[in-house]
């Protein structure tokens, strides 16, 4: 009864990602111009995986190649245990730099302990 479980579990994890594969497939035809531009794109996408119950958020980040520079990207959260897609309330922002997780505002100490600062 275990492994039948798995097995569906598995079936569904695969369909949610094959919406999302063919969510971004279908958003990618678009072409950039000066009326549709990143953020038609990522308003586009969220509603697309909005639509196959896929949980996201639209994000401005800064681009790579310019301090002035802010593009809209879809991010979307990733439980790493389950492989689930999940939406959480999202109190920090973390990057892996330099082999050491850094975080916006709060500090990480030992493996796997996250502590909340006012400190950054």
């Amino acid at each position: 009864m275990y492994t039948l479980y798995i097995m569906i579990s598995q079936v569904v994890l695969y369909q949610r990602y094959q919406a999302m594969i063919d969510s971004m497939e279908k958003i990618r035809q678009h072409e950039y111009s000066d009326s549709y531009e990143c953020l038609d794109f990522s308003k586009d996408l969220y509603s697309e995986l909005d639509r196959y119950g896929l949980k996201s958020s639209i994000d401005i980040v800064q681009a790579d190649t310019s301090k002035s520079e802010y593009h809209a990207v879809v991010s979307f959260q990733v439980d790493p245990q389950s492989g689930k897609l999940v939406d959480y309330k999202k109190i920090d922002s973390c990057r892996f730099i330099d082999g050491q997780i850094s975080c916006d505002k709060g500090l990480i100490e030992g493996r796997n302990s996250y502590i909340a600062s006012n400190n950054k």
